[in-house]
């Protein structure tokens, strides 16, 4: 895995792949103490074996499954990297939508609010232009022609 691509990764992610590494390092440690024990019991038959040639079949074979284990480490990493790729992929496309579509909420509010304004400030300019002229400012005043009557203390008329 590159540098670069390690570095778009969350914290999450590359201790998940940390994890799987100490785990795979440990199956290998394992499986390479067994192939140092085997190969040490093929030490032991080579030297009781007196043949070069049955000694070095034997040492193909040890070779063979060494060989085969490191290609089995190297293709579960890569498979692992990949998925991890895949998967960081679509939580980047996941949260991009998401932004897209907060940003089209905000876009809506923003027009709805300028709407807003520009009706307030069309209903103060005509209010304004209502006190220039002396015309009265609120609907309710047009209706009403003459002023009520002052009442007193307890609500009699005065």
């Amino acid at each position: 895995m590159k540098d670069g691509e390690l570095k778009k990764l969350r914290r999450e992610d590359l201790l998940l792949i940390l994890i799987e590494q100490q785990k795979q390092i440990e199956t290998l440690t394992e499986t390479l103490k067994q192939r140092e024990q085997e190969l040490e019991n093929h030490r032991v038959a080579i030297d009781t074996s007196g043949s070069l040639a049955e000694a070095a079949f034997k040492l193909n074979d040890v070779y063979a499954t060494t060989q085969k284990a490191a290609d089995t480490y190297l293709n579960e990493m890569n498979a692992r990297a990949d998925e991890i790729l895949e998967s960081a992929q679509r939580e980047a496309d996941e949260i991009m939508d998401e932004a897209d579509n907060e940003r089209r909420n905000a876009d809506a509010i923003l027009e709805k609010a300028r709407a807003e304004a520009e009706e307030i400030i069309e209903e103060a300019r005509k209010q304004a232009e209502r006190l220039r002229t002396g015309a009265p400012v609120f609907r309710d005043e047009e209706k009403q022609t003459e002023t009520p009557k002052r009442r007193g203390l307890f609500g009699r008329r005065g």
